[in-house]
């Protein structure tokens, strides 16, 4: 089968950008073509093993020159299935939606979401309404999306506009029950979403080691306030045995540090910046615990598996995705949202027993082996890809 991705970033260090990446070597390995069309040049051209194209007008708005080169590219490629990931200009998408057999691979809340986060500023709350003209009623109170309606109100006609394009013609992708609840809120049809978990790479097993720093706790992640990294900085200053390594960069750095100065963790707290997944790989090695701290629902959390896959515990809030692979006192702990004096109670126990946490990393170990490899990933994929490209030639007869 041959695939075209349509995504806005190739290049960078994104969950999406790193999943699309195993995403294409996943299919290649199985003797799958994959290509990529993408909007958004950062860094330099890519160097990559598949056909690139950079399309810059591919995120919108629609020019005659984007429609020209996309369909030069479907022209060169043939593919007999688009994957579309973060695209959300309207017009780009009717229109290659209606050329080829669609997939939509659902990362975040984009496609249901104006803001994007699925989240109220203003309260913290999990946001329960489904799209519609009433979100800029709410941003006045939330600021979840733009209060101004000139802006607001146009980036809800998108979302619905965008929202209807997949809901007729595509299949829809999501990594979490979580997930798909949520797309079924919004009227997308039950047999046409498709739960498939995201996967990671396992070492192997000769490779796996104890924790070379026990109480070194590693947290990667986008340093925004959905995140919470405020609250693991809270957590771990009464924690005088801890030492804590956060790789990622976004616009909370500075208050982050002024977190640090303020709690006096000079010394004990780490800021990487965005590192590379070896890079990644490499300090959850070096570390005991994983801490995924998020406030916001999140739609999996590629780096718990990822924690999983090098055998070590994790602990997380219990929000969105995340208690899908994560089971409680088993491979780790959950931990209620945003509740800080539970959390460092958590990490407090994992540093406090080893043992214990060695045989939660153990078993994480087993679950990503038994769940989230890139074999269990295709056999998921695959019949989802192949009955879009079977649906839209019976359509064509």
């Amino acid at each position: 089968m041959r695939v075209l991705h349509l995504t806005e970033f190739y290049v960078g260090v994104g969950g999406l950008e790193r999943g699309l990446h195993m995403i294409c070597e996943a299919l290649e390995s199985a003797g799958h073509i994959s290509s990529v069309a993408f909007g958004v040049l950062r860094g330099g051209e890519p160097q990559s093993p598949r056909a690139v194209y950079h399309i810059p007008g591919l995120v919108g708005p629609v020019t005659t020159d984007t429609l020209n080169d996309l369909k030069g590219v479907l022209e060169k490629e043939q593919p007999d299935a688009l994957i579309i990931h973060e695209l959300l200009d309207p017009d780009i998408l009717d229109w290659a939606t209606a050329q080829r057999p669609s997939i939509r691979f659902v990362w975040g809340f984009k496609l249901i979401c104006p803001g994007g986060r699925r989240m109220w500023r203003g309260s913290g709350q999990v946001c329960p309404r489904p799209v519609g003209y009433m979100c800029q009623a709410v941003a006045y109170r939330e600021r979840c999306m733009p209060r101004d309606p000139r802006v607001g109100v146009p980036l809800i006609a998108r979302t619905l506009k965008v929202a209807d394009i997949h809901r007729e013609r595509s299949a829809i992708v999501v990594p979490s029950e979580f997930m798909r609840g949520l797309l079924l809120k919004e009227g997308f049809i039950d047999s046409r979403v498709h739960k498939v978990p995201l996967f990671t790479v396992l070492p192997s097993r000769e490779m796996l080691q104890p924790p070379r720093e026990p109480h070194t706790i590693f947290c990667a992640a986008r340093l925004t306030p959905e995140k919470g990294i405020h609250l693991l900085l809270e957590a771990i200053k009464d924690l005088p045995q801890a030492r804590l390594i956060v790789a990622g960069a976004g616009p909370e750095c500075v208050r982050l540090e002024a977190l640090v100065d303020e709690y006096g963790l000079h010394g004990r707290v780490t800021f990487t910046g965005w590192l590379d997944p070896a890079a990644v790989a490499s300090y959850i090695d070096q570390a005991g615990i994983v801490v995924v701290p998020s406030v916001w629902p999140e739609p999996f959390g590629l780096v718990g598996i990822e924690a999983m896959a090098h055998a070590r515990p994790v602990v997380a809030f219990d929000v969105g995705g995340i208690r899908e692979w994560l089971s409680h006192e088993e491979t780790g702990l959950l931990v209620p949202p945003a509740d800080g004096d539970i959390l460092r109670a958590a990490l407090l126990r994992l540093l406090n027993d080893q043992d214990w946490a060695s045989q939660m990393g153990r078993n994480g170990r087993a679950a990503a082996e038994a769940r989230f490899t890139a074999s269990t990933y295709l056999n998921a994929l695959l019949p989802v890809l192949s009955s879009a490209v079977r649906g839209r030639a019976v359509g064509r007869t």
